[in-house]
């Protein structure tokens, strides 16, 4: 598409007068975070890296490296660095969640339960843990446990937005739960 290259090229130019004026490890992140959301990601990691540097025991810049590998597929680079995002902040959700879907995309589903009811263990007021279980348990085929983990998260707060998805839909119950705890939003 023309327009969309033509808008990463403008974005990119901006990004670099950008960086010419903060270079601190903050911009890095920020601009590698932008890179990261267009799907730069060699971009991003190069950025991501430099933060790290500069900054070696700021966690926020690991996680962000960590993610930006598991989006890219670098499963085993995402799981190393996520775990030393760990050891700098161990009871960051955000990190420990990135782990968890890491560890379910790379196809270690062991490791990945282990992650999420680590979440769950952590803060069961948080619904990262049992989202993060309803997609490990439907990809193991077990549509009666996910509807436990979706009732639960919703419990915790989960939006309408987030529940109303083709992948839960078919769940035994689904509609159910909508009507309960979404009344105003659901149609009959």
């Amino acid at each position: 598409n023309t327009l969309a290259s033509a808008v990463a090229d403008c974005l990119h130019h901006l990004i670099k007068q950008a960086m010419g004026y903060d270079s601190s490890a903050w911009a890095l992140l920020m601009v590698g975070e932008t890179y990261m959301d267009a799907g730069w990601y060699d971009k991003a990691i190069d950025l991501m890296k430099r933060a790290t540097v500069l900054k070696p025991n700021d966690f926020f810049g690991w996680g962000f490296l960590g993610q930006c590998y598991s989006r890219s597929g670098r499963y085993e680079e995402a799981i190393r660095t996520l775990l030393h995002t760990l050891s700098l902040a161990p009871h960051d959700l955000y990190t420990q969640n990135d782990l968890a879907d890491t560890y379910r995309l790379s196809g270690d589903l062991d490791a990945a339960r282990e992650a999420y009811l680590k979440i769950i263990d952590m803060n069961p007021e948080s619904p990262f843990g049992y989202m993060g279980m309803i997609k490990l348990v439907l990809a193991g085929g077990k549509p009666d446990e996910a509807m436990i983990y979706l009732e639960k998260a919703v419990q915790r707060g989960v939006s309408f937005e987030e529940v109303n998805i083709p992948e839960f839909k078919g769940l035994p119950g689904f509609a159910e739960l909508m009507k309960k705890h979404f009344p105003d939003q659901v149609k009959d």
